[in-house]
């Protein structure tokens, strides 16, 4: 099911897609709020990891107060970046930035492209 909304701010609007996300269930809604606010400041469908993590730590300082993003654990390719409260994060990988669950370190499983 694809759904999309429109949120209205004093730049514009811009949609938010949520289709990418393949276990919508795993995500609480702060973490979806958090994720989708990410995407929208995000204007590629290809982006580059440092921008994926600054737009996650600006949407993060948006919706949580006094919040931030940590390390949660590495891959191969690199560090894990996300919340140590939720393991919700993103990772770089091949195809692009990817969303992960992530407990303790380990990756438990992927939740689908970050990309928006």
């Amino acid at each position: 099911m694809t759904q999309v909304k429109t949120r209205s701010s004093s730049q514009g609007s811009i949609s938010l897609i949520s289709t990418t996300v393949r276990h919508p269930g795993a995500l609480s809604a702060r973490d979806r709020t958090i994720i989708n606010l990410a995407r929208g400041k995000l204007r590629d469908t290809r982006v580059e990891f440092g921008d994926a993590v600054r737009a996650l730590r600006e949407a993060v300082e948006e919706t949580i107060s006094g919040g931030r993003v940590f390390v949660l654990g590495s891959t191969i390719v690199g560090p894990i970046v996300g919340s140590l409260i939720s393991g919700v994060g993103i990772v770089d990988a091949a195809a692009g930035v990817e969303l992960l669950y992530v407990r303790s370190g380990i990756v438990r499983r992927s939740l689908g492209r970050f990309a928006p």
